[in-house]
């Protein structure tokens, strides 16, 4: 066996898996708006929650509305769905139906104006639109609000909500200019704990996520734009993995000669929905690790991506039994 196929068999063999998690809530607040996110693991949907956030706070101000919003982001991971919204003006509780008990969740201390989503992925634009239909229209909410029984995409609640097909209208319709002007704010992706000034971000600007990096001479250099954001992975100072779906990505490097390379297809992943496992190779290899069920088994999968000649290998399993 060469040397860099035992590597990689002993990287394979020494690589844990875990099956069992719980699904997990975070919140920030940004001003007058407080955002909660529930959802399963570390997804790129946490940083654009608090993105939407900050968008929200500035609409508030410049509708001069003085009390607090709620946005409840429900991140429905598995699989693609069509997203429910809902809207209301109460303390943010949620009563969870288990069978024929029912648990009622609460929140916030006081009545608000609560935007709550359920989405795989969220969306600012939709976001905005329904906050600023509820700053304008809050009588009317308070006057047509109702108990609404919830039961998709696992979630089974019951929660106050105005018309869902009228707030389907607002999300499905074109952004006001204000909503537009709002959008046009650069947002920067939150720094992490131990982010360093020459990695690889994004910032969220007129509807589409700006890939970009620092060197010693300028600053936000743009590698890519995207409409969307899966999933952004530091490789190292100054390179990184960013996912525009779960299942297509690009290898970005900002610094020691950038590049960006052509958009790879991870093909045939199966049901597997959670963030990849990718870990660095020596100098050019990176390895993408998940595990998924196929036709009633358990599989796992090891991918290689050379980032000097631009190839994926689809299946490193088939590769060293060649």
């Amino acid at each position: 066996m060469t040397p860099i196929k035992l590597l990689l068999l002993l990287f394979i063999l020494m690589r844990s898996v875990s099956y069992a998690h719980q699904d997990f809530w975070v919140t920030k607040t940004f001003g007058l708006v407080k955002v909660r996110i529930a959802t399963g693991f570390n997804y790129e949907e946490i940083n654009k929650a608090w993105i939407i956030g900050e968008l929200t706070n500035k609409l508030a101000k410049n509708l001069e509305y003085k009390d607090t919003i709620f946005l409840d982001f429900r991140h429905y991971y598995l699989s693609d769905c069509i997203p429910d919204y809902f809207i209301s003006y109460d303390d943010g509780s949620i009563t969870e139906i288990q069978g024929s008990e029912f648990q009622k969740l609460s929140f916030l201390s006081n009545n608000s104006i609560v935007i709550r989503e359920v989405s795989r992925k969220f969306d600012a634009s939709i976001t905005l639109q329904l906050t600023e239909y509820a700053i304008k229209n809050l009588a009317l909410i308070k006057e047509k609000q109702k108990p609404y029984r919830y039961n998709k995409n696992v979630f089974r609640w019951l929660i106050n909500s105005i018309d869902t097909s009228q707030i389907r209208k607002i999300a499905d319709g074109n952004s006001s200019e204000n909503v537009r002007r709002i959008l046009a704010n650069r947002i920067f992706r939150p720094k992490t704990k131990n982010q360093d000034i020459y990695d690889i971000t994004y910032f969220f600007e007129k509807g589409k996520y700006h890939i970009c990096y620092n060197d010693a001479l300028t600053k936000n250099n743009v590698l890519l734009d995207l409409p969307s954001i899966y999933q952004l992975e530091i490789i190292s100072l100054g390179e990184a993995v960013v996912f525009d779906t779960d299942s297509t990505f690009y290898y970005v490097r900002g610094i020691y000669g950038t590049h960006t390379s052509s958009k790879m297809t991870i093909k045939d992943k199966g049901d597997y929905n959670k963030p990849y496992d990718i870990v660095k190779l020596g100098l050019y290899k990176l390895s993408f690790s998940f595990d998924y069920y196929d036709q009633g088994a358990f599989k796992e999968r090891t991918l290689i991506y050379r980032t000097d000649q631009d190839k994926l290998t689809q299946d490193l399993d088939k590769l060293l039994d060649k």
